[in-house]
């Protein structure tokens, strides 16, 4: 929790920010998104690593985690964009598609609005689907020492099969309390500003990326220890299958793929050894090694170290 709140509080002063300024000015933008970055990229880093130390009984205290995330944002970031590429192409490309289809073959009532349901849960569930597959990626390539596009191969398969309703229910059922709470507090202040909505709604139109991040912050301190167990497991009934050693996956890769590969393991030779990358790390949490490696401490479960 102390985590969370470390990190939410970064969010809030980039709402403060966000609404001190008018609709649109390109100042508030300028001074939230550092913070809001912190959020979406630094918060799960740390929150990762102090929940593997803590499968590892030997909790960190927040500072601990915090400098031990340093060398692995970069890859955590990596490692992302791809599942972000993978994500929005097709969803991206149906919404076009969508909109091109209600705009050029308009309907009328009541078909027009079945039109657009049917649309809304093709794109969810496809979309929801996408993450599902792509969702242990970040923790195949902190927990597990997996170059980016090594990591978001081996979690496709991972999750492949009846996995893929295991991890599937993971996600729903670890987000939805914090789903629940992000709701409520939405709905409150809509009652709440009911009368002058249409004055708030510029602001609450220039607010909602953070909003989401805020969001984000709710969810993580139960979806991440869950998907945490996830990994453990899939990787333990993983253990005597062909794909046990995910580097294997090198060899079966499309060339372009290959060349991203490479690029990361270049990219991360380079940033890697920069001294004291590795410095102040705990027992029990991943680091970089003394040749530029990232390390685990000890051998996680299921995994040839």
């Amino acid at each position: 929790m102390a985590i969370t709140a470390l990190f939410t509080l970064p969010v809030l002063v980039a709402l403060a920010v966000a609404l001190a300024f008018p609709p649109d000015d390109p100042r508030a933008r300028l001074l939230a998104a550092p913070l809001g970055f912190l959020g979406i990229s630094i918060a799960p880093v740390v929150l990762m690593l102090a929940v593997e130390a803590s499968f590892h009984r030997r909790p960190v205290s927040v500072f601990q985690a915090v400098l031990a995330s340093r060398p692995w944002i970069v890859r955590y970031l990596w490692t992302n964009a791809h599942s972000t590429i993978i994500f929005w192409i097709p969803v991206e490309g149906m919404i076009i598609l969508a909109r091109w289809q209600t705009e050029t073959y308009s309907l009328p009532e009541p078909y027009a609005s079945a039109g657009i349901a049917t649309w809304g849960a093709v794109i969810g569930a496809s979309a929801l689907y996408i993450h599902t597959r792509t969702s242990l990626a970040p923790y195949l390539a902190i927990h597990s020492r997996l170059p980016g596009t090594l990591a978001f191969l081996y979690a496709w398969r991972l999750s492949r099969g009846r996995r893929f309703w295991r991890t599937l229910a993971v996600v729903v059922t670890a987000s939805l309390p914090g789903l629940l709470a992000g709701g409520l507090a939405g709905l409150l202040l809509v009652l709440l500003a009911e009368a002058r909505l249409q004055e708030l709604w510029p602001v609450f139109s220039q607010t909602w990326g953070l909003g989401i991040i805020f969001l984000l912050q709710l969810i993580r301190p139960l979806l991440i220890p869950a998907m945490h167990c996830l990994y453990s497991d899939a990787l333990a009934e993983d253990s005597q299958a062909e794909s046990e050693n995910p580097f294997r996956l090198e060899a079966t890769l499309p060339a372009p793929l290959r060349v991203f590969l490479a690029l990361a393991r270049r990219f991360a030779q380079t940033v890697a050894p920069v001294p004291l990358l590795g410095a102040f790390v705990p027992p029990g949490i991943s680091r970089a090694g003394d040749d530029g490696s990232p390390v685990a401490e000890p051998p996680l479960r299921g995994y040839n170290t």
